[in-house]
């Protein structure tokens, strides 16, 4: 029944010389036939359109290597045979032949073919649906027939669907694999159509939703066959987790009281939901412009103790490690395995507690991040993508809620300020409501009239005090309702249970709801009204009153100038006093400069010691008439808000003291003259009289002791004793007539007078002296001149012998082109505390002391310079010179 013929390749290198050799009747029935008129004839000779195809080349080949071929099918057409099919095989032959075999299979081809046609548009229908058809034994579940799609649906190639025994079970998901198997069987056993959704894994790992439907053929009473329809619900069911995440972690974070509670039911709740072990929060640390772990939020089904203390360590910059790289980019970010991570800084400790897989998402609202959320497992997870846009969602949702709870606790935090602020302070606080019912009623009103907050809210504010229809101040109340504020000033109340009588200040304002878009544009829902018991200030200004009265009487009765000026010393008020000391009428005097009346040499010291602040000062201002009046002024600077607006000052009339002082000084230095006369006039009786009589005495004794040998023992005791008392008598009145008034002073001048003084005080009181005297000045000073410093030199030396302690001291004299000064010295105790600011100067045993050289000093325009402290006393006098011209030392 097969074709058979046989060719011999004559040139074994040209295929084109294949001649039949032979062929068998069923070749006769070939294309074209085999009829023995062909034999010897090449195969292009006799069958040209055959020999157009691969066959030759396939027989040469089968002729050189010796190995036969299957060709399958071959199609053949000619001008006799308009196309038939064969199943075509060669095999090598002897003598360089090949035998070729044709089975001819047209018919069954084009039965196939009709089957197919008829066949085509149910396997369109199928292959155009987008689900899996499929066929399986009922009693193993293998499939027997699985459609196109069933290969995009997992990604395995559909031979392996048919092929594998167990490919269901086997791809089926390890949660779903026991049950899933168990209801199929028992469906299949009880022989009715079922439908079950189930997990399947595929080839790319992916976790594949499936809802199968199934059919179960049943033949003799038995089941089969089942016939399923598995259709891809992946999208749904993400779809439903999403949505059942969203859900339920929004109303546990809803039903939180705080944001700490919401943070650790999120998660929780997230843990519970999506199988993961371990889960924290980060919240933004502006001080350290870093991410902080949460220490309140933590949900921890594992041992992660120590991960958790560096977690808390751990400050976290944007960008660095798993939150930080959330912070900077603002999407929830997937890790499969954190101990493979270089950018995971935990990564040791994460591994120690067993940490892999982790993802982590920001709680944001808008552009305003809450927290970020991090998540661990301990299996290595490959990153789901539907599970990541499902968690950037919930974010944003808990960011909602989030922004929410903060503004519900900032609500919160202002109302408990606001009550706390209502109750604390010392102002009554009330609220009513448009019945003008009582809403608030705080302490301070409680205490300002004695009635209790539960006997007020809730009732009627004319029904509990009747006093406000009686004075009026009902009206504040329907103008607070009315949507305007006022103020209700000086208003009388009386609490009759409690004797009370007085006044407040009210201030009244309309309570609006928030429906306004704009301020002040909402529905006038009640007022509110603070109370200020001002009682007290209307006694205190009643006593302010009679005060600025007795002031004003006070003011003008005065003996004594009393002004007031502003900063740029114009007058702005002045009593009777000063009318009188000035000469210029009160009309006259208000807005007139003080520097219009104030003596000009004394005027811009008057004003530096006025912007001082308070200050005593004396100035000679001139009046009206011409007068020139000596006036001692005290001042103040009055001041508003804390800074100077006026000037104050009180002047007392001293031109008859300035004359007295005058006077006194005047008739001081005449006391000091006369004194250094008498003091000039002694030494000189004692040098010219008493010294010449001791000289005299001396003599007397000299010629007396010519004739000792004939005295008594006795008497030449006397003489010697006489002698000798007479010798210390000289001394003494030497050195009272150089303390006196020296002769050196007279005689040689001042330096000489300085320097003589000096040496005899070193010798008397031991104290060692350091001199800067010059031996002559150069010029005599005029006597008054040389006087002084000499007395200042005798007083400065006796201190520092009689008080100071010191051993040494030094004395310097200078003169200079318009003045000499003296400069004396020591290193002892110094003067006493205090004792610089008594101008007298008067302490016992000082004897003329400080003031005695002040005088001196002040009669001829100097200054004397003291400076005391703990390391000693320095005494500078400095005298002007006169303006003619000196005489020559």
């Amino acid at each position: 029944q097969v074709g058979l013929s046989i060719w011999r390749l004559e040139n074994p290198h040209d295929p084109r010389t294949f001649r039949l050799v032979v062929s068998n009747p069923a070749a006769e029935r070939a294309p074209g036939g085999y009829a023995q008129e062909f034999c010897g004839k090449t195969m292009a000779e006799g069958f040209p359109a055959l020999f157009e195809t691969e066959i030759p080349k396939i027989l040469q080949q089968v002729v050189l290597s010796g190995e036969g071929r299957d060709l399958g099918e071959i199609r053949y057409r000619d001008q006799n045979v308009p196309e038939d099919v064969f199943l075509a095989k060669t095999f090598p032959l002897p003598d360089n032949c090949a035998g070729i075999t044709l089975e001819n299979i047209t018919r069954h081809k084009r039965a196939e073919e009709a089957l197919r046609r008829a066949e085509l548009p149910y396997k369109e229908l199928i292959e155009s649906v987008q689900a899996v058809m499929w066929r399986a034994d009922a009693q193993t579940s293998r499939f027997t027939f699985v459609s196109k799609e069933a290969e995009t649906l997992l990604g395995y190639p559909l031979e392996r669907w048919t092929a594998e025994p167990a490919f269901w079970r086997d791809r089926l998901h390890p949660d779903d694999r026991n049950w899933a198997m168990a209801f199929y069987q028992k469906a299949a056993a009880e022989k009715r159509p079922h439908q079950f959704d189930y997990r399947m894994i595929a080839a790319d790992g992916r976790i594949v939703w499936v809802r199968d439907t199934v059919r179960v053929s049943v033949e003799n009473g038995r089941a089969k066959e089942c016939l399923g329809v598995m259709i891809d619900i992946t999208e749904g069911k993400q779809a439903e987790e999403a949505l059942r995440l969203l859900v339920e972690v929004t109303a546990a974070a809803s039903e939180a009281d705080d944001i700490p509670t919401t943070t650790s039911r999120c998660l929780e709740k997230i843990c519970q939901l999506k199988g993961w072990q371990v889960g924290q929060a980060w919240v933004v640390d502006k001080a350290k412009r870093a991410l902080v772990c949460v220490p309140e939020s933590l949900h921890a089904e594992l041992d992660v103790a120590q991960f958790r203390r560096a977690s808390l360590a751990t400050a976290m910059p944007a960008g660095y490690g798993l939150p930080g790289q959330v912070w900077r980019s603002g999407t929830p970010i997937w890790i499969s395995d954190v101990t493979e991570d270089s950018n995971f800084a935990r990564a040791r400790l994460a591994q120690q507690a067993g940490l892999r897989g982790a993802f982590a998402f920001p709680i944001r609202s808008g552009r305003k991040l809450f927290a970020i959320f991090e998540f661990f497992s301990p299996e290595i997870r490959t990153p789901d993508s539907h599970f990541l846009s499902a968690v950037g969602k919930l974010g944003a949702h808990l960011g909602i809620v989030y922004e929410r709870k903060r503004a519900q606790e900032e609500l919160r935090r202002e109302k408990e300020f606001t009550e706390r602020l209502i109750s604390s302070t010392m102002d009554g606080v009330l609220a009513f409501d448009r019945a003008c019912r009582y809403t608030v009623w705080n302490p301070a009103l409680e205490r300002l009239f004695g009635v209790s907050k539960d006997k007020t809210i809730g009732r009627c504010a004319f029904e509990v005090f009747p006093f406000l229809k009686e004075t009026g101040e009902y009206k504040f109340f329907f103008e607070a309702l009315n949507g305007k504020s006022v103020v209700a000033r000086d208003r009388p109340y009386r609490v009759l249970e409690k004797g009370r009588e007085g006044f407040y200040e009210a201030y009244y304002s309309p309570i609006r709801d928030a429906t306004g878009e704009a301020e002040g544009a909402g529905e006038v829902i009640g007022g509110l009204a603070i109370i200020h018991d001002i009682t007290e200030r209307k006694r205190a200004e009643e006593a302010l009153q009679a005060s600025e009265q007795r002031y004003r009487e006070l003011f003008e009765n005065a003996n004594d100038v009393i002004y007031i000026a502003n900063l740029q010393g114009n007058i702005l008020d002045l009593n009777k006093a000063a009318e009188r000391v000035m000469g210029y009428p009160r009309e006259e005097a208000l807005g007139k400069n003080m520097a219009e009346i104030i003596d000009p040499e004394h005027l811009e010291r008057s004003r530096k010691m006025s912007a001082d602040g308070q200050t005593t000062y004396e100035a000679d201002i001139i009046a009206k008439d011409g007068r020139r009046v000596a006036l001692e002024t005290s001042t103040r600077l009055i001041r508003s808000d804390g800074k100077p607006v006026a000037v104050q000052g009180m002047a007392r009339d001293i031109t008859e003291r300035k004359r007295a002082e005058k006077s006194l000084r005047e008739l001081s230095a005449r006391l000091i003259h006369a004194q250094d006369e008498e003091r000039r006039r002694i030494a000189r009786e004692l040098h010219d009289s008493t010294s010449q009589s001791l000289s005299a005495l001396a003599i007397d004794l000299t010629l007396l002791e010519q004739e000792v040998e004939t005295l008594h023992p006795k008497a030449c005791k006397a003489l010697a004793e006489s002698r000798a008392l007479i010798g210390e008598v000289s001394r003494e009145i030497r050195t009272i007539a150089q303390l006196l008034h020296p002769p050196q002073l007279d005689e040689a001048g001042l330096a000489s007078a300085v320097r003589g003084y000096a040496t005899s005080f070193a010798e008397r009181s031991g104290v060692r002296l350091d001199l800067d005297v010059p031996l002559a000045l150069g010029i005599r000073l005029p006597q008054e001149v040389e006087t002084a410093i000499f007395r200042i030199l005798q007083e400065s030396l006796s201190n520092i012998h009689r008080h100071s302690g010191s051993p040494t001291a030094a004395i310097r004299l200078a003169l200079e082109s318009s003045e000499v000064m003296l400069e004396v010295r020591d290193q002892g105790r110094g003067l006493p505390p205090g004792f610089l600011k008594n101008s007298d100067g008067a302490i016992a045993g000082l004897g003329v002391g400080v003031a005695g050289m002040r005088e001196r000093v002040r009669q001829l325009g100097g200054r004397l310079e003291i400076d005391s402290g703990g390391q000693g006393t320095t005494v500078k006098a400095i005298l002007p010179l006169p303006d003619e011209p000196l005489r020559n030392e």
